[in-house]
C-alpha cells in the first residue's frame, strides 16, 4: 500500500517538507485529523500521495474527519484501492482533482465508519 501511495516519508522528513519548528507540529497535525500516518513496526510512517509541493492537500483533512474513528491503514487502503462506486477511480488520485471529485471522495470514505 505504501508503493501505491507514492512511498512514505518519517516525520523529520515531514518537518522538514512543511517548514515545521518541530516533530511535534507534525505529530498534532496528526492528531488534528490534518495528515495521515500510519505505523509499520512502531515507525511511523507519512504517505508522499498527500503533499503537494511544501503543502498538505486540502482534501486530506476533509477525508479524515470524516472518518474520526477510522485508522491509518483502513483509510490508506480505501484511498488506494477505491471503491466499486467510483467507477474505477482511485481516491488517491480524485484528491488531486475538483472540489466535486474530492467531495466524492468524501462521501465514499465516510462508509469506512457505517
Amino acid at each position: 500500500m505504501i508503493d501505491a501511495a507514492g512511498g512514505a516519508l518519517t516525520a523529520e522528513k515531514v518537518r522538514e517538507l512543511l517548514e515545521h519548528k518541530t516533530i511535534q507540529a507534525v505529530y498534532k497535525a496528526v492528531k488534528d485529523r490534518r495528515l495521515l500516518m500510519v505505523e509499520d513496526n512502531g515507525t511511523k510512517l507519512f504517505p508522499v500521495f498527500q503533499f503537494d509541493g511544501n503543502t498538505i492537500l486540502p482534501g486530506v483533512a476533509r477525508v479524515l474527519s470524516a472518518v474520526p474513528q477510522t485508522g491509518g491503514w483502513a483509510i490508506l487502503q480505501f484511498l488506494v484501492a477505491g471503491d466499486e462506486g467510483l467507477d474505477g477511480r482511485k481516491p488517491i488520485d480524485m484528491l488531486r482533482g475538483s472540489a466535486a471529485e474530492i467531495d466524492l471522495v468524501v462521501r465514499f470514505a465516510q462508509t469506512l465508519e457505517d
